[in-house]
């Protein structure tokens, strides 16, 4: 099953629009996706990035950028595939952070979706 599919079945039958993000390394990788009357309209795959994890001034643009980005899209989900904080395929610090990040700045609903839903 595609993220897109996944993101439909949580929202059958409603208008909406939901903000998919996903982080990868230093990225954190987002598509705009709308439902309304049925049809699914997918945006394009786009990416914010955190150059510094230890440098306030690179924390501080990421959470502007996150914030213009949000007021701009005006989800009214935003999706966020999970990252695992154990084992050795764990999530590192960039990602942690723009994590936290995106939650502050949320304001709407935030559902986590787990990797191996998302894959079915």
């Amino acid at each position: 099953m595609t993220p897109a599919l996944v993101l439909e079945s949580l929202f059958f039958g409603m208008k909406m629009k939901i903000l998919g993000i996903e982080f990868k390394s230093k990225e954190m990788r987002y598509i705009i996706t709308s439902k309304e009357n049925g049809e699914v309209a997918l945006g394009s795959y786009e990416r914010l990035t955190l150059s510094e994890t230890r440098s306030p001034e690179d924390l501080k643009a990421f959470s502007t950028a996150v914030e213009t980005l949000l007021t701009e899209l005006q989800p009214d989900t935003i999706a966020i595939k999970q990252i695992l904080d154990k084992g050795p395929m764990s999530a590192g610090p960039a990602a942690i952070k723009m994590e936290a990040i995106v939650l502050l700045n949320a304001k709407c609903d935030v559902t986590f979706i787990s990797p191996q839903k998302i894959k079915k």
